[in-house]
């Protein structure tokens, strides 16, 4: 029995060292298994990107925050290099974190046996064991809690630990660590908490920063102060126990009184940041960028905006924007793109400084300046009477705002008091298509038909444009014809060409007439609004309907551009440019000029001063008793003397050409060379217009009229490209459009001509 016991036990025992040794090789092998799978896997290398992280900061050109827009992660970021935090940050932060961070591979175990000791002794957790490094790769991954999440959560941290160094996730951690309030890194907290760098923090104030990230909310130093600074003693504590500091720091850090910066919510020029916002780099995300607003300038156009249009409630006007440029970069200074952005009623979040409306008399100045080029001059006579133009689709008839017409009048005083026939007639002089492309090279992208669907009414502004749109094609003028977009940036994301659109001479003089409020008191009187002590050029607008308001003004160093009306397109009561949005620009253009004085443009080379008669334009004769001076370029001086003035001052009107026969006829008046019949001329069409066949309309329906100056019982013929068309008494037919360049003759039944006029059709 004994023998058999004994066997058993020898049994028991080779079976049981024989498990235990393969029970110790698994463990071996499993030991290995995992170690491996700990050291050889890789960290991911995109947690570890700082895109996601960093959040963009966009100040004013002084600096002054605007706004900052979180980052992917949504929170505000701002990465620094180990070197630029304060030594008394790091320890601190090591202090109350990880005392032995220098000394583990990731992983603690033996804060881990004192953690779980600590627990089981009053049997709930009181303390934790989480290295820097696993809370790191808790920020960098954030997960809900469970035990797998904790165990994976250290195997990336011994894998981190392979990937970086001490000070590398020193660092990640300080740039990365929730300091509360949506602050992400130290960097940030900072320069929330103390407006000051991550780099220059007293002691107390860095173990004030290092004890939030342990619990940012519950620390949260704009909600529980005193729990923050109790936190903040806690980690002095463990520095002075660690033989961080000294007692003699200790005490004074104790002693230090803190300075919180009170919590600012920076939601500046709210239309600016939206504007600029799609236009913010989207393969790299600068930290930091500069904008070339002006925020005391901006805070300035606001009061003015807001105050004017709670003045002008009566004329149901409802809101306003405004755009400041600075001229010689096209820089945006202020953007004001509506009253009140928080005003739901009125839809202030719209940006009125981008809304496409239409902007009455502003584009004229641009129509003359074609016609400038084209060969008139300032001094050129233009026949503001009745006029009725011709094309495929119809008959066009344009009016003077006041519904009069003033006969001859030179091309300054039409542009200065905004005359809308003489635009029309300069427009089509020029050409249509001409000044559509010209428009499109000023910059107004809005301007996207062609130039037949809008018409000769172009030149009165029935087109969409914006206000920015506007204020860069002024800038243009003020920067002598070289067109430059508008931009928000000092340094543009992309870059700007710079283009010419006008001459330096047409520019010049453009901007003369607009400063130029003598030649404009024909319509607009003695106003008072846009008097100023210095020189600004001016022009206002009102579009269709009076549903909107513009006035617009510049000097060599800025463009000014206001817009007033209403978001839901109601028309305005009994306001134009001058009532509406001039009181508004007038102000802006004060306290724009409040410490200094404007320049004004100096005579370009090619310019030339010569005296005229007020009146006919031509050369002063010495019966013409008002003279005025104006600017020619030097080949196009007048040479013709004065005919419509006598020796003794007496004005002949009656010596107009026949163009004017029925304007004559409502002064009371006859042409003395129509009433004797010696001349006859063709009054429609004009020469080099241009007509569009419409491809819907039925060929036989596309005709246009063919008219002339001469008796109504006088028998005429019509003469096209050179072969007799129809004799008609009165000279008034229909002709039916033909592709092509055609050239219109007259006789009448004496055989006598007249200069043939030349159109196109296309």
């Amino acid at each position: 029995m004994k023998r058999m016991h004994g066997k058993l036990l020898k049994k028991a025992v080779r079976l049981g060292f024989c498990a235990f040794k393969w029970s110790t090789l698994t463990g071996c092998i499993l030991t290995v298994i995992l170690y491996l799978y700990v050291v050889c896997g890789s960290f991911p290398e995109e947690l570890l990107e700082k895109g996601d992280f960093t959040s963009i900061r966009i100040v004013d050109c002084n600096g002054l925050l605007l706004r900052e827009i979180l980052s992917d992660r949504q929170g505000r970021s701002r990465w620094l290099d180990h070197e630029e935090f304060s030594p008394y940050l790091v320890n601190a932060t090591i202090a109350v974190e990880d005392k032995r961070f220098y000394r583990h591979g990731g992983v603690d175990f033996v804060a881990i046996g004192r953690a779980a000791w600590d627990n089981l002794r009053h049997r709930r957790v009181v303390s934790g064991a989480s290295t820097l490094t696993q809370q790191l790769v808790r920020i960098l991954r954030p997960r809900r809690r469970t035990l797998w999440t904790k165990a994976d959560e250290a195997v990336l941290a011994m894998r981190l630990e392979r990937r970086l160094g001490k000070k590398e996730i020193l660092t990640y951690y300080l740039n990365r660590a929730p300091y509360g309030n949506q602050l992400f890194g130290a960097q940030c907290a900072s320069q929330v908490y103390f407006a000051k760098p991550a780099g220059d923090l007293s002691l107390a104030e860095a173990a004030f920063i290092a004890g939030l990230p342990q619990a940012p909310s519950r620390y949260n130093p704009y909600r529980h102060k005193q729990r923050a600074v109790t936190r903040q003693r806690q980690v002095l504590q463990c520095m002075l126990r660690n033989s961080m500091v000294t007692p003699r720091q200790h005490k004074r850090a104790l002693s230090e009184k803190l300075k919180l910066v009170p919590k600012e919510h920076a939601f500046r020029a709210p239309h600016f940041i939206e504007y600029l916002r799609p236009q913010l780099p989207q393969d790299t995300k600068p930290a930091t960028i500069t904008t070339t607003l002006d925020m005391a300038l901006q805070s300035r156009v606001e009061s003015i905006t807001s105050s004017a249009v709670d003045r002008l409630a009566g004329k149901n006007i409802t809101n306003a924007a405004v755009v400041v440029l600075e001229n010689r970069n096209a820089r945006i200074l202020a953007m004001v793109g509506s009253a009140d952005f928080f005003d739901i009623e009125h839809n202030g979040q719209v940006n009125g400084a981008l809304a496409v409306r239409q902007p009455g008399s502003t584009l004229k100045p641009f129509a003359y300046a074609l016609a400038l080029e084209r060969g008139f001059t300032p001094a050129s006579v233009v026949a503001d009477v009745p006029h009725t133009y011709g094309s495929g689709a119809g008959t066009y008839t344009p009016t003077n705002y006041d519904r009069r017409f003033y006969g001859p009048v030179r091309l300054r005083v039409a542009l200065a008091n905004s005359l809308n026939v003489p635009a029309v007639a300069a427009v089509n002089r020029a050409g249509l298509r001409s000044f559509w492309t010209k428009l499109k090279d000023l910059g107004f992208q809005h301007v996207d038909r062609t130039p037949d669907e809008y018409g000769l009414g172009l030149a009165l502004g029935n087109a969409g444009v914006t206000l920015l749109e506007l204020a860069g094609a002024y800038s243009t003028l003020a920067r002598k014809g070289n067109c430059l977009t508008p931009s928000p940036f000092f340094k543009p994301i992309q870059g700007r060409p710079e283009r010419e659109v006008f001459s330096e001479d047409t520019c010049f003089m453009i901007s003369d007439i607009l400063r130029d409020r003598a030649a404009s008191r024909m319509a607009f009187g003695h106003s008072g609004v846009f008097v100023f002590p210095f020189s600004v050029a001016v022009k206002t607008g009102t579009s269709h309907d009076s549903r909107d308001n513009w006035a617009l003004a510049y000097t060599p160093e800025h463009t000014v551009a206001v817009w007033v009306g209403n978001f839901n397109c109601e028309p305005l009561r009994q306001s134009s440019g001058i009532t509406g949005a001039g009181p508004i620009l007038r102000d802006v253009i004060h306290a724009l000029y409040a410490d200094s004085t404007p320049t004004w443009f100096e005579t370009p080379a090619g310019i030339v001063e010569c005296e005229i008669c007020a009146l006919s334009g031509c050369k002063a004769g010495a019966g013409c008793p008002c003279r005025v001076r104006e600017y020619f370029h030097r080949d196009a001086q007048p040479s013709e003397q004065c005919r419509l003035h006598g020796e003794e001052c007496t004005v002949h009107l009656g010596r107009l050409d026949c163009g004017y026969r029925r304007w004559l006829a409502d002064q009371g008046m006859e042409t003395e060379a129509c009433s004797s019949g010696d001349l006859l001329s063709i009054t429609s069409p004009a020469n080099r217009e241009v007509f569009v066949i419409d491809p819907d309309v039925e060929r036989e329906l596309q005709t246009i009229t063919l008219r002339c100056d001469c008796p109504p019982e006088e028998v005429v013929t019509w003469h096209v490209d050179g072969k007799k068309f129809v004799s008609a008494r009165g000279g008034d037919v229909r002709w039916q459009l033909q592709r092509g360049r055609h050239v219109f003759g007259l006789t009448d039944s004496r055989g006598r001509t007249c200069p043939t006029v030349t159109i196109n059709i296309e």
